[in-house]
């Protein structure tokens, strides 16, 4: 199996597949997706139009390695997903012989595209940066609508525009600390662009809690920065206010990439999920992950942990180890998701 690094760029319809940086680039701006999910995706845009048994999509994408139904299963998904939120390609099912996929042809009259990819794409990457962001805000703006009640809770034209956060909603308390005094401008810079995100959000109060104050918030978002290598380690947990029990925890490494920053990508995670959460409730839903099955959120504890030993086991080159402790992480998650299908943390696993 050629290593995705040495792996030349396809273009396709309205897409161009860039294997060495794992990156998706579409007219909307440029996806960068996991390596599995890449070699997969490669396996059939090479051959578009064409049903792809999962025999064949093994043999090309793992090198035909023992791989188990659920991890194939998770991959597929997580295209699904792609080709919603990218609309630049369509994933069928043919059941009981495969998968096909069929590109997106450009509309008449659009922009042509070179080989290299052209202005689209070439504008694309400029934007990719802002695009974070953006794009969290739009999400934002369309999920506190109400999901399929969009239509019904948009402001008539002639209305004076709601101020921000004016709806009824869940209060949010906003805590960062810098353990090492070092790196207290870096987190306070943080917190100012996380409350400038979290501030635009319709459904949702910030507040400052004081000591002496016996109201708790409905949620707490708390943070620890830290500097690892020069660089910004940033870990938030999101707990209920009221209980004290963890919502949502995320890591994020400015060592693994520097574009877009960690305090970008923490930022952008945590508005996501805060709006799906809100999203949820304003559609008459339950908000995202309530209730969790216990459970299910032991097997994504430890389906972390897997995956966190293999990274280490991978960077010492203990491969077979590797190996193993990723396949046991991937049958933990799908335990997971088996007992709680909507699960946040399993679907991030």
């Amino acid at each position: 199996m050629t290593p995705l690094a040495d792996e030349v760029d396809l273009t396709l319809g309205l897409m161009t597949l860039r294997p060495s940086t794992c990156e998706l680039v579409h007219p909307g701006g440029v996806e960068t997706i996991e390596p599995q999910v890449m070699r997969v995706l490669l396996a059939l845009a090479r051959q578009p139009g064409r049903v792809l048994s999962r025999d064949a999509i093994v043999d090309q994408a793992w090198d035909g390695r023992a791989v188990s139904e659920d991890a194939i299963n998770r991959v597929l998904s997580r295209l699904r997903r792609l080709s919603s939120a990218t609309g630049a390609f369509h994933l069928s099912t043919i059941r009981k012989v495969g998968y096909r996929l069929d590109p997106v042809a450009p509309e008449p009259g659009a922009l042509q595209n070179g080989a290299d990819g052209g202005p689209q794409i070439a504008a694309a990457a400029v934007r990719r940066r802002m695009g974070w962001l953006v794009g969290v805000l739009a999400l934002v703006v369309i999920l506190s609508a109400g999901g399929g009640l969009l239509a019904a809770r948009l402001m008539p034209p002639s209305a004076a525009p709601a101020p921000a956060g004016s709806l009824e909603g869940p209060s949010l308390s906003l805590s960062l600390t810098a353990p090492n005094p070092a790196d207290a401008p870096v987190a306070v810079a943080f917190e100012r662009q996380m409350r400038e995100t979290l501030s635009h959000m319709q459904g949702l109060r910030l507040v400052t809690t004081n000591a002496g104050s016996s109201a708790s918030p409905d949620l707490s978002l708390e943070g620890v920065v830290s500097q690892g290598d020069g660089q910004p380690v940033i870990e938030l947990i999101l707990s209920d206010g009221h209980s004290g029990v963890r919502i949502w925890s995320a890591r994020f490494d400015g060592r693994a990439t520097d574009d877009p920053t960690a305090q970008e990508r923490a930022v952008s995670a945590a508005a996501r999920y805060l709006a799906v959460r809100l999203g949820d409730g304003l559609a008459g839903q339950a908000a995202a992950r309530e209730p969790a099955d216990p459970e299910a959120e032991r097997l994504v504890a430890k389906a972390r942990r897997s995956y966190a030993q293999s990274n280490e086991a991978r960077h010492r080159r203990e491969w077979p180890l590797s190996m193993r402790l990723a396949q046991a992480a991937d049958a933990d998650a799908a335990r997971a998701l088996a007992l709680e299908p909507t699960s946040a943390g399993a679907l991030m696993v």
